[in-house]
Order: structure tokens, then sequence, then C-alpha cells
């Protein structure tokens, strides 16, 4: 796996001696304000398909303010309202 998912910190013993054949683990440094993708493309000599992505100990991310560290029910953010004056209608139609 490339840097696609970010810069590869270190991975688990069990992947490296290849103990545990159905799963393989690694810690990566991603960039806050990226979003993490759902799957990448793999290539090997058998062929190429797409691998699923599982994510863990990764903080919340607001659907909100794009923010970690926090759910959208969570957020802080405030939405400023504009509001007009309603003005009666004109009378004298």
């Amino acid at each position: 796996v490339d840097n696609t998912l970010g810069t590869f910190v270190v991975v688990d013993n069990a992947t490296l001696t290849k103990s545990r054949v159905v799963c393989v683990r690694f810690c990566i440094y991603s960039l806050m304000g990226s979003s993490l993708p759902k799957s990448i493309s793999l290539h090997s000599k058998l062929g190429s398909w797409e691998q699923k992505i599982d994510f863990e100990n990764c903080p919340l991310r607001c659907e909100k303010c794009q923010g970690w560290g926090h759910a959208k029910n969570q957020c802080k953010m405030t939405i400023s309202k504009v509001f007009r004056e309603k003005h009666p209608k004109d009378m004298d139609k």
C-alpha cells in the first residue's frame, strides 16, 4: 500500500509475520482536512481488486462543520439566520 491513505507509521506484528491472513493492520498519519476513503484499489500478480477499509480509533468528524472531535449533534458552530423586516401590504390598491 502506498501513501494513498496518508503517511505510513507502523505495521502490527501479526501483519509483519503474516500470522493473520484475514486482514492487515497498520498505522498512518493523515491530514485532518482530508476525507478518508471507504476503499482503495490494490494490484498484484494475481490481479486487481477494490479493497474495503475499516478505520480504527479515528476521532469523530462533524458532518456540519467538518471539524474533528465532535459529532454533528454536539457541534457548536452557529448558523446565522437573516431576517427581513416584513412590510404591511400596500393598502392603496
